[in-house]
């Protein structure tokens, strides 16, 4: 069984607070869309590449309900996503 590693400050991190800025949503919130779409990936993405993943699988894993692309956008402009081998997946620095 695989697992992710997740650190103390990753509820305050800045680009989960931005993630959540930017979705009207609360950090609490943002955690579980991220860290859904982290478990997921493991299994779906081990290679963290996303690019044949449709949006809206890559937000139905994230638990998100809505626009599966403002989902993307969001993750990427904060830097979930990385933006050079957009839509590839990244952990946060």
């Amino acid at each position: 069984m695989a697992c992710i590693e997740t650190h103390q400050s990753l509820p305050t991190h800045r680009k989960l607070l931005a993630f959540a800025g930017s979705a009207n949503i609360k950090p609490v919130q943002a955690l579980g869309h991220i860290v859904s779409l982290w478990l997921w990936a493991l299994d779906n993405a081990p290679d963290g590449n996303l690019t044949k993943i449709p949006p809206a699988v890559i937000a139905r894993a994230a638990q998100w309900t809505r626009r599966p692309g403002n989902l993307i956008a969001r993750l990427t402009a904060v830097g979930f996503i990385d933006r050079d081998a957009s839509p590839s997946f990244s952990l946060p620095a």
